[in-house]
C-alpha cells in the first residue's frame, strides 16, 4: 500500500470512529464515548449510536419490541433443505475475529449476577462459576471456542473473548450455569455493563403514613424525573417513623436530576438528594452492599 493510500486510510478510520468536535460527542461519559465510537465503526447514524451509547439497555429493549411489531409468521410449507452429501470430517476452521477485536484482540465479556448491582458475586462463586462453564465446554461444540483470560472485579467475572463466535458461545452458556443458590447469571460486554447513579433521600415522618406509601408517592410525583426507571436498591426505616431510601438511576434519570438541583417531590416539599461516589477496591472479594451509604440512624435520635 503506497503512502498516499494508508494517509486516506487512516483519514477514513477517523471519520468513522468520531472525531473529538463531533457534536454527538459532547457530555458523554467515558464508557459511553466508547460504546458511541464502537456503534459508528457498525455503520450505525450518529443519531442512534449516541441514544444507544447512554443507555444500551434501554435501546435494546426498544429494539426488541420493535421485532416483535414488524415479524410475520412464517410460511408454512416452504422448500425443504437438501440433505448434505456424506463428506470426509473436517476440522472445524478457527472463527474469524470480529472488527471489535481487530484493534485490542479480545472481546471483553461480563458475567454477573441478573439482580447486579444489587447482588454481587463473591470471589467463592466466581470460581463455581468458572468450573461450571469448563464443564460446559467438555459437552462439545460445533466450532472452537477461543479466550485469552479471566478475571474476578468488583462482584462479576470479565473473560477474553477472542472471537465472535466464543463471544456467542459464552453468551448462550451462562444463564445455563446454574451452580449458585438462588442465583441467576447473564452475560454482557463489558462496555454495556448498567450504569448507574447511586443516590439516597431522607424521607421524613408522616403521620399514618408505612414507608411502602411514601415510596409510591415519591415515585408519583417525580414522573417528570424518569421516576418509573428508578432501582430500588434500598429502604431503611428509622427510629422516628422516616425513611432512608437507596436508588440507582440510569444515566437519562440522573441527569433530569442534576437539572433540577439534585431535588426531589415529595408531599408539599423539595427533599434534597445525596450522591453516593464511593467506588469498591479491586480487592473486595465479598458480597456487599458497597454502593450504599446509610447513615447510623441507631445512634441518631434526633432525625426528622
Amino acid at each position: 500500500m503506497s503512502k498516499q493510500n494508508k494517509k486516506t486510510n487512516i483519514k477514513v478510520k477517523q471519520e468513522v470512529a468520531g472525531t473529538d468536535d463531533d457534536p454527538h460527542k459532547q457530555g458523554l461519559q467515558k464508557k459511553a464515548r466508547k460504546r458511541y465510537n464502537r456503534y459508528l465503526r457498525d455503520g450505525m447514524r450518529p443519531e442512534e449510536a449516541r441514544v444507544r451509547a447512554i443507555d444500551p439497555e434501554a435501546y435494546q429493549q426498544l429494539e426488541k419490541i420493535k421485532q416483535k411489531i414488524m415479524s410475520t409468521p412464517a410460511v408454512k410449507g416452504g422448500l425443504k433443505r437438501k440433505a448434505k452429501s456424506p463428506a470426509t470430517a473436517v476440522a472445524p476452521k478457527r472463527a474469524n475475529k470480529s472488527p471489535e477485536t481487530q484493534g485490542c484482540g479480545t472481546i471483553d465479556v461480563a458475567i454477573l449476577a441478573t439482580g447486579y448491582p444489587l447482588k454481587l458475586l463473591t470471589q467463592e462463586e466466581a470460581t463455581k462459576v468458572e468450573e461450571a462453564l469448563v464443564a460446559e465446554m467438555l459437552k462439545g461444540c460445533s466450532h472452537s471456542i477461543n479466550f485469552a483470560g479471566i478475571h474476578f472485579r468488583n462482584g462479576l467475572l470479565i473473560v477474553k473473548c477472542r472471537d465472535d463466535k466464543s463471544k456467542q458461545w459464552l453468551e448462550l452458556a451462562v444463564p445455563k450455569v446454574l451452580v449458585l443458590d438462588k442465583v441467576l447469571l447473564r452475560a454482557c460486554p463489558e462496555d454495556d455493563l448498567p450504569s448507574l447513579q447511586i443516590v439516597t433521600i431522607h424521607l421524613p415522618r408522616a403521620a399514618g403514613v408505612k414507608p411502602k406509601t411514601a415510596v409510591s408517592l415519591l415515585r408519583e410525583q417525580n414522573r417528570d424525573l424518569h421516576s418509573e426507571t428508578w432501582d430500588m436498591l434500598k429502604c431503611i426505616v428509622t427510629r422516628t417513623g422516616g425513611a432512608f431510601v437507596t436508588l440507582g438511576l440510569k444515566p437519562a434519570a440522573f441527569e433530569l436530576l442534576q437539572q433540577n438541583g439534585m431535588e426531589m417531590s415529595y408531599r408539599f416539599e423539595q427533599l434534597p438528594c445525596q450522591l453516593q461516589t464511593a467506588q469498591p477496591s479491586d480487592n473486595v472479594e465479598e458480597n456487599a452492599m458497597w454502593y450504599v451509604d446509610i447513615p447510623d440512624v441507631q445512634n441518631n435520635t434526633n432525625e426528622d
